[in-house]
């Protein structure tokens, strides 16, 4: 899946072959290590775990089934047929046609035989719009973010907010004025802001792990945790063993009474660390441990 705004590429690999990105000319495997199964198997207790790609324009990433690799190259005299077992060498046909799926189909048929079926599928970013600032502008937010930041100094926090708002409304887009407005409102504890603008940081950046985690304890600090539970299970899919983010969502999940979710994801939290104090202080609540 990708998200067509900000480029956002979101894939799982269940012993597919590896997505290729075609940048400049080269292309590349985005992954060389399996992390899951197929999809289906049995036994298999692999938690899915959603990568993520941040994209730039003109990026392509290309996708194909297992018949891209399998290529019957030659027969020698003893009647045993010789096939490609180079994963890369789909790489380089796709740059021998310039990242052109029809190119890519030639140039792998001139390679040998195709013994297996042959999927292709390639998905190329094209943004609709983007952002600029002009000089002055730019002028304008340097002198407020300064401010600002002298007023922080000088713990005059209602100057600070002032000039931060300003430069926010002078550049909404800019990720740097999120940013810092965002840590603004979370040293002075006004958890409600921090999480509206957290939220709006990692539309800007949403590929950043560490942003949607810091997103969902701001909503859980500012008691909204719904939320505060959409991004901790955002995170989980991304990191499932992030410590930090299924303490977080356990105790969110008590918070509104789930407390069958919770426990489940604080066994799964002291699975992992035992010795986790904030978790086993949770766990005394509902005997966890039992």
């Amino acid at each position: 899946m990708i998200d067509d705004e900000s480029g956002l590429f979101y894939f799982i690999n269940a012993e597919h072959p590896w997505a290729i990105l075609y940048r400049d000319g080269i292309a590349d495997f985005l992954e060389r290590d399996l992390e899951l199964r197929k999809l289906g198997t049995e036994k298999i207790d692999d938690q899915v775990r959603v990568k993520t790609f941040q994209m730039k324009l003109g990026d392509s990433i290309i996708l194909g089934s297992d018949g891209r690799d399998d290529i019957l190259t030659s027969v020698d005299k003893n009647g045993e047929m010789m096939i490609n077992h180079d994963e890369s060498q789909i790489l380089r046909h796709i740059e021998r046609a310039s990242g052109q799926l029809p190119g890519t189909y030639k140039s792998l048929r001139k390679a040998g035989e195709l013994i297996d079926d042959l999927s292709l599928l390639k998905i190329t970013y094209h943004k609709r719009g983007s952002y600029h600032e002009d000089v002055d502008s730019f002028a304008g937010l340097e002198l407020l973010l300064s401010r600002a930041e002298s007023f922080i100094e000088d713990e005059n926090y209602a100057a600070a907010e002032r000039n931060l708002i300003k430069a926010y409304r002078l550049s909404p887009m800019n990720i740097m004025v999120v940013r810092t407005v965002t840590d603004f409102y979370f040293k002075t504890r006004q958890y409600s802001k921090a999480s509206r603008f957290a939220e709006r940081q990692l539309a800007l950046d949403a590929s950043n792990d560490k942003l949607i985690y810091r997103a969902s304890v701001a909503c859980y600090r500012a008691g909204r945790y719904h939320s505060a539970i959409d991004l901790g299970e955002r995170m989980k899919l991304r990191d499932p063993g992030h410590q930090g983010n299924l303490y977080n969502l356990a105790r969110t999940y008590f918070a509104i009474g789930n407390v069958q979710r919770s426990r489940k994801i604080l066994r799964l939290l002291i699975e992992i660390d035992p010795e986790n104090e904030k978790a086993l202080k949770l766990a005394e609540k509902f005997e966890v441990t039992d």
